[in-house]
């Protein structure tokens, strides 16, 4: 197409000069200059672009950004961000799921993501995708301990129930700054003596003192087995 177009120009620039317009000639010499010079331009961006991270236009990551939010469970998304490498774009993002839901959900979730963003844009080679519960571009970095020192610590708060050695299940929530406990204890801990309203309050009361717990939930489910009681390693 531009061989086409100069070509165009030099038997104007001809015509022109035959007719008497000696300028014709000069003048189809500098329009072909400045077309050499624009291919030129354009080739080294090209080229260089090749060679230095570069992001996906406007308008492409829009469209990536309106295909996560399509995905089932994915809440919102933040901190987005394309690099276009050697010819090939790569994705990073930061997807906010349900907070209660599952380690392995969170997953499922994030290869979804993964895999529809690989399967609609062919210029994508690799996407890594991040799972918040919350929105954590907005959240101070929380200092909390992790689940060993939680369970050591409600343990020895806890000792003195008659029902510790029941629980079943403990799930920790970080959430808001705070951690949230769920306690999960058999139906047979709730007695006559020990209705399940009283367990509930001697759960709480003893977690009181802790200023890093945010709530403490207590479920009673109908399985007989004990599980971890109190155990250090994950439910």
């Amino acid at each position: 197409r531009s061989d086409a177009v100069s070509s165009m120009v030099v038997v104007i620039g001809v015509v022109g000069v035959l007719y008497g317009y000696h300028f014709a000639d000069a003048v189809a010499a500098i329009v072909v200059g400045l077309m050499i010079a624009k291919i030129g331009l354009q080739l080294v961006i090209e080229s260089a672009s090749e060679l230095v991270d570069t992001a996906l236009p406007a308008r492409r990551v829009r469209e990536i950004e309106q295909a996560i939010l399509e995905t089932e469970g994915v809440h919102s998304l933040h901190s987005l961000r394309t690099r276009r490498m050697a010819g090939e774009a790569l994705v990073d993002v930061h997807i906010q799921v349900h907070p209660e839901i599952s380690v392995s959900e969170g997953h499922a979730i994030a290869d979804k993501v993964r895999d529809r963003l690989l399967q609609e844009f062919e210029e994508i080679t690799d996407v890594t995708v991040h799972i918040d519960a919350e929105r954590d571009i907005t959240q101070p970095p929380m200092k909390l301990p992790l689940r060993s020192e939680v369970i050591r610590q409600l343990r020895q708060a806890w000792g003195h129930l008659p029902f510790v050695e029941r629980i079943q299940r403990i799930n920790l929530h970080y959430l808001r700054g705070k951690i949230h406990v769920e306690v999960y204890l058999p139906l047979s801990a709730i007695s006559d003596t020990m209705p399940a309203e009283k367990i509930i309050q001697q759960l709480r009361q003893a977690a009181k003192p802790f200023t890093f717990i945010g709530s403490v939930q207590v479920y009673f489910t109908a399985d007989a087995n004990r599980g971890t009681k109190l155990a250090h390693d994950a439910p």
